[in-house]
């Protein structure tokens, strides 16, 4: 669809420092005349990104397959084709998302005979993949290691994936910047996970629209867990839950465009709750404030280091993300209500069957769980034949009973 003939979503929140001129236009012209026609949103960040003056970071927040890659493809080619930088970094969190970005980027370029002309050599070794032009230029792509960013030092630099940021990504890689004339650094991606620390950081800059050297836009429902009831579960069909309010919804830029209306009630159905406020509403999953957390204010009340779990009796195991832990928990009646208790937390994991096995045997209880797709799963074979694998829904709802009986 002609961008000429669509109206442009607004996002939730946009900032962008002072400017005298834009390329922004010329780079839109180019990705017009090949076939990539920018959307209005997609101008707008495009406006920014190639100000005079240049921010020398940009933020992009906005649901899942509505704008963010085509954004920094149509950034690259403006990079590489009408401001001519000398080197431009892709990364990505993983190899495979790094790699696609990059075949994408050389389908665009070698479409066109005119950017075709133009291209000295395409290194396609794994891992050193990078477009190179007849003048030097460069557009390399690259995943982000443990090793950090130390090897990512460029003109232009993508963070896509940006929800997965570890401190020590930006820790190595900010200060190479110093020396680099005229940097920038373009941070891309969903709304953060509970881990994204540096992704968070990015919006917390953003959103005020205060800070002197951030362009940042985010796309998303601005009243995130704004249901009717503070006990929603957020499971379909849940009466006055926000996920199912299709008005809320708008925020994906490309709804009506590229992206149907059904195939979002078809992932309201499909994905778990959590999944879908983020990345279709961009709800950031933020960790709870004490001041305001009502369930985490309350949480040292209920203390009681004499009440023991009856019967019946579930047990729970769980690991950490890295397998370097593990414990075991129960839960029982007592005679203030629901008792849960740590039973066993050490180092490792190949203690947790022969354990378990144990406590069964002494305690008969009614269910031993392990959420599906956790790294607890991976135990599942050496445990009891009677464990159960909790589904994402049940344990959603399963937190959120917890959680209300903890206000309560």
């Amino acid at each position: 669809m002609p961008a000429a003939t669509l109206e442009l979503v607004a996002p939730a929140f946009c900032s962008e420092p002072a400017r005298t001129a834009t390329d922004g236009p010329l780079v839109a012209e180019l990705c017009d005349g090949i076939g990539f026609h920018p959307d209005p949103e997609q101008r707008l960040i495009l406006d920014a990104v190639f100000a005079v003056p240049t921010p020398r970071d940009v933020g992009i927040v906005a649901p899942r397959q509505n704008l963010k890659t085509a954004t920094l493809q149509m950034m690259a080619l403006g990079w590489l084709f009408v401001t001519e930088e000398r080197l431009i970094v892709w990364s990505a969190h993983e190899f495979n998302t790094a790699a696609e970005a990059f075949r994408d980027m050389v389908n665009l370029i070698m479409g066109d005979p005119e950017l075709r002309g133009q291209v000295k050599h395409i290194h396609r070794t794994s891992g050193a993949e990078a477009i190179e032009l007849n003048e030097g230029r460069r557009l390399r792509f690259k995943a982000r290691t443990k090793g950090g960013g130390r090897g990512l030092t460029g003109n232009r630099i993508v963070l896509d994936e940006a929800m997965y940021l570890r401190p020590d990504h930006l820790g190595a890689l900010v200060p190479t910047l110093r020396a680099v004339r005229d940097p920038q650094l373009v941070y891309a991606g969903s709304a953060g996970l509970l881990a994204s620390v540096e992704w968070r950081r990015v919006r917390d800059r953003g959103r005020p629209g205060s800070d002197p050297s951030l362009a940042y836009f985010e796309w998303c429902d601005p009243d995130p867990w704004g249901c009717a009831t503070d006990q929603c579960t957020h499971l379909p069909g849940r009466a006055g839950c926000a996920l199912d309010d299709e008005s809320r919804w708008s925020c994906n830029t490309a709804l009506g465009r590229r992206i149907s209306l059904e195939s979002l009630r078809a992932d309201r159905r499909t994905l778990p709750p959590i999944e879908f406020a983020r990345e279709t509403l961009g709800w950031w999953e933020d960790p709870p404030d004490a001041s305001t957390d009502e369930a985490l204010a309350n949480w040292p009340t209920l203390a009681d280091d004499t009440a023991f779990p009856g019967a019946p009796l579930c047990f729970g195991v769980d690991v950490a993300p890295n397998m370097a832990a593990a414990a075991i928990a129960v839960c029982g009646s007592g005679p203030r209500g629901e008792v849960v208790e740590v039973i066993e937390h050490r180092r490792g994991t190949a203690w947790v069957a022969d354990r378990l096995a144990e406590l069964k045997a002494a305690h008969n209880p009614s269910a031993i769980g392990v959420v599906k797709g956790s790294p607890a799963e991976a135990l599942v074979p050496d445990l009891p034949d009677d464990v159960r694998l909790l589904s994402a829904a049940e344990t959603t709802a399963a937190c959120a009973t917890f959680a209300r009986a903890v206000t309560d």
